[in-house]
């Protein structure tokens, strides 16, 4: 077939991936326009093909254009990847959620119901999927603090005003089951921080010297 033509990343572009089972791996950054890029590498034939054997490669544009600061995605299950980045909107920066099925690609603005606060600029970004439930995303707001939006049967808003995070801090999230998520980031004492959710209000947990 013809050679698979590469779309250039931007420089310190934010990288996420997820992978399908029987299909293979995405990945997607920013091209230095601020679009998103997917980068699909696909078995030919997943189930008789050894993983560094048969992969193809195709660079899929999405479209949609992003602020600077984080991107991350997840597997929803039967509900295909979810895509989370920044953008901007009446000189405010919002989370966005993009939507990939079967190679198709749609928009949702999370603003939808209700609004949540706005991200800082370049805030990172973080998110888990807890099945039967939804997804969960994490990003910093303008005041500094941690915010976690959650997307299910019905949506919830979280600002967790005690949290105030550096505005370079990164984030990352686990979920552990029956014991909730935890979320890190980077307190502005230069401190990480552990943010334990248990079914109830997330509250700041011990904080540990850097």
């Amino acid at each position: 077939g013809a050679p698979v033509r590469p779309v250039a990343a931007q420089p310190n572009s934010p990288l996420t991936s997820v992978y399908i089972s029987d299909v293979g791996s995405r990945v997607y950054y920013k091209d230095p326009t601020n679009q998103i890029i997917e980068l699909a590498l696909d078995w030919a034939q997943p189930s008789q093909v050894p993983p560094d054997q048969g992969l193809f490669a195709s660079f899929n544009p999405t479209g949609f254009k992003a602020a600077a600061g984080g991107l991350t995605c997840l597997l929803a299950g039967s509900g295909g990847v979810r895509g989370y980045y920044l953008a901007e909107l009446n000189g405010k920066t919002y989370v966005r959620e993009m939507t990939i099925i079967n190679g198709a690609f749609s928009v949702t603005p999370l603003a939808s119901n209700p609004a949540p606060t706005a991200a800082l600029p370049g805030s990172a970004l973080t998110c888990l999927y807890i099945g039967g439930v939804g997804s969960r995303v994490y990003y910093i707001s303008e005041n500094n603090e941690v915010c976690e939006w959650g997307i299910g049967g019905s949506n919830t808003f979280t600002s967790f005003t005690n949290s105030q995070a550096a505005g370079d801090s990164p984030l990352t999230c686990t979920y552990i089951g029956d014991s909730g998520s935890r979320v890190y980031y980077i307190n502005k004492d230069g401190k990480l921080y552990e943010l334990p959710f248990d079914g109830g209000p997330l509250i700041p947990g011990a904080s540990f010297s850097m």
